[in-house]
C-alpha cells in the first residue's frame, strides 16, 4: 500500500512538473500559440484527473490514521 501511494505521488508530481514546463514556454509563432492553447485546454481535464487521484490518496491516508 505504501509503495502504491508513493508511486501515485511521484506520478502526480511528474505530471504537474511536465504541465508547468509546457505552459511556461513562450510561443514564437501563431501556430505555437494555437498549440499552447490546445494544450492548456487538454491539461484542464488532466488536472481534474490528478485532483481526483490526490483526493483518493488523502481519503486513504485519513482512514489509515483515523
Amino acid at each position: 500500500m505504501r509503495n502504491t501511494a508513493q508511486e501515485s505521488n511521484t506520478r502526480v508530481c511528474e505530471a504537474y512538473t511536465y504541465m508547468n514546463t509546457e505552459i511556461i514556454k513562450q510561443p514564437d509563432t501563431g501556430d505555437a500559440v494555437l498549440q499552447l492553447k490546445k494544450y492548456i485546454a487538454k491539461s484542464a481535464a488532466e488536472q481534474e484527473t490528478l485532483s481526483s487521484e490526490i483526493n483518493v490518496g488523502i481519503q486513504i491516508y485519513s482512514h489509515r490514521r483515523g
